[in-house]
């Protein structure tokens, strides 16, 4: 399992706080390069932790998109970043 998020910040708190394998997309929540996907391969579940705004919730629309509805879950913080 790993956890996804929209920023270097983001990640490193998910990981300090949980102790969960998290990483960070690497120009925010628009951007999913193949050499990303590529390395999230080994990964059966993908924890989807982007920010709650327009951009959060495209950026997830896109992963789940590239990554697949199977092995995709999506945490919503309900108006939170």
């Amino acid at each position: 399992t790993v956890v996804l998020t929209e920023g270097e910040i983001d990640a490193l708190s998910v990981n300090q706080e949980t102790g969960a394998v998290a990483l960070s997309l690497p120009n925010g929540a628009g951007s999913l390069p193949p050499a990303l996907i590529k390395m999230l391969e080994r990964f059966e579940t993908i924890i989807l932790w982007l920010d709650d705004d327009a951009a959060g919730k495209a950026g997830v629309d896109m992963c789940v998109g590239k990554l697949g509805s199977r092995r995709c879950k999506i945490v919503s913080t309900r108006g939170g970043g």
